[in-house]
């Protein structure tokens, strides 16, 4: 038990090294960012910040997840279902109180007006529901509850939510509170997936797409990413290019 304990407290203090690390790696960019590059071109370079911090991702820094938000950055920091902002100006981070969600997963984050919109999976004795994240005043001020154990990688467009949950694909009108659809798979039979630039979403899954969802490609590959029309996705140790122009 006294080497389980010294244990932990050796873990707690490299996470505690690596979140300063991370927290001052996105604070120098982001002042780097603001006072070095013109404002016609900060949203191009925003993007540089995103990528630059999945490095950290790569490196299994704790720091998991990051929007960039007028140069602050919503995060995601060791529980599970924390969440908060680090303030790149101040240089401070400060987040919701996670206990009332401390028993659910992630599933997925994104941006919708002012608000972070937070999705999580339950387990067997409490189902979650979608959260509305208020980064300026620091309170979840709203919710929606679609009676779902799992509410998957979330991307909203023009006010409508689509989620694609590990065992089911839907779509949700933010604005009419409404469930626009809702297609049921096998538990965990959806994987990873991504909105391309052309409005179309690819999905990793070998379940075959219902007609109506022809703008979703099921492909039986990993960790999408696309950069000028190619579709790059991992395949075992493979790199795979797909070409989406063809």
């Amino acid at each position: 038990m006294l080497q389980k304990r010294k244990q932990d407290i050796v873990n707690y203090k490299k996470q505690s090294r690596i979140n300063c690390f991370s927290c001052f790696f996105i604070h120098s960019l982001s002042r780097f960012l603001q006072f070095y590059i013109q404002p016609s071109s900060r949203t191009h370079y925003c993007f540089l910040l995103l990528h630059l911090v999945q490095v950290l991702l790569l490196l299994h820094i704790p720091l998991q997840l990051i929007f960039v938000l007028n140069f602050n950055v919503a995060i995601r920091i060791d529980n599970a279902a924390s969440i908060g902002i680090y303030d790149t100006k101040a240089n401070k981070v400060y987040g919701i109180n996670y206990k009332p969600y401390e028993s659910f997963t992630f599933s997925g984050i994104t941006l919708w007006n002012n608000l972070v919109v937070y999705a999580m999976r339950g387990n067997s004795n409490k189902k979650p529901k979608l959260y509305f994240y208020n980064p300026d005043k620091n309170i979840m001020t709203d919710s929606i509850d679609m009676g779902f154990n799992d509410y998957g990688r979330i991307y909203i467009q023009q006010n409508i939510l689509t989620g694609f949950a590990n065992n089911r694909i839907y779509s949700y009108d933010l604005k009419k509170g409404k469930l626009l659809w809702n297609y049921t798979f096998n538990n965990n039979s959806i994987g990873s997936s991504c909105l391309l630039h052309n409005g179309k979403w690819v999905v990793n899954t070998n379940n075959k797409m219902p007609a109506e969802l022809s703008n979703v490609i099921a492909l039986p590959f990993n960790n999408f990413h696309e950069a000028n029309n190619i579709l790059y996705c991992i395949s075992a140790k493979y790199l795979l290019r797909i070409n989406l122009n063809q």
